[in-house]
């Protein structure tokens, strides 16, 4: 099994980059519906379960750039279109890399900076739809 490192990962806002990224993070869930109960051959009955909606949450954070169009375009309230990329061709978010495509509502913004640091950013969101999973 392949393994990859983390420096090679990025998002895209539409088809900037979200430039000065450090770690992006994502969690989805589905909800499940209890099916009738069937009755095993021996007797027994067995619990059965189907897939209902989905819904996700992630993160993103980095250094601060304020002129960056990926960075500028996460603004609290606002729905975008974003694509996490586990890892990349040099970078680039090529539609050949394998990524997780959908749109999100940007739930926080924080820009954090103290005397001994680079001025920080990290934004939350709450994905709005449906997960397109490209892992080719």
């Amino acid at each position: 099994m392949a393994q990859y490192h983390g420096s090679t990962g990025l998002v895209k806002d539409g088809s900037d980059i979200v430039g000065e990224l450090k770690s992006w993070s994502f969690s989805s869930t589905a909800e499940t519906y209890q099916t009738l109960e069937p009755t095993l051959s021996n007797g027994s009955p067995a619990l059965t379960f189907i897939g209902g909606p989905t819904s996700g949450t992630g993160s993103c954070e980095g250094l601060w750039a304020g002129s960056d169009t990926g960075q500028v375009a996460l603004v609290i309230g606002t729905v975008v279109t974003l694509s996490l990329f586990p890892t990349t061709a040099a970078g680039t978010g090529l539609t050949s890399d394998p990524s997780y495509s959908f749109s999100a509502v940007i739930t926080s913004v924080d820009i954090g900076t103290s005397v001994d640091a680079l001025v920080s950013f990290s934004a939350n969101f709450q994905i709005s739809g449906a997960i397109t999973a490209d892992l080719s």
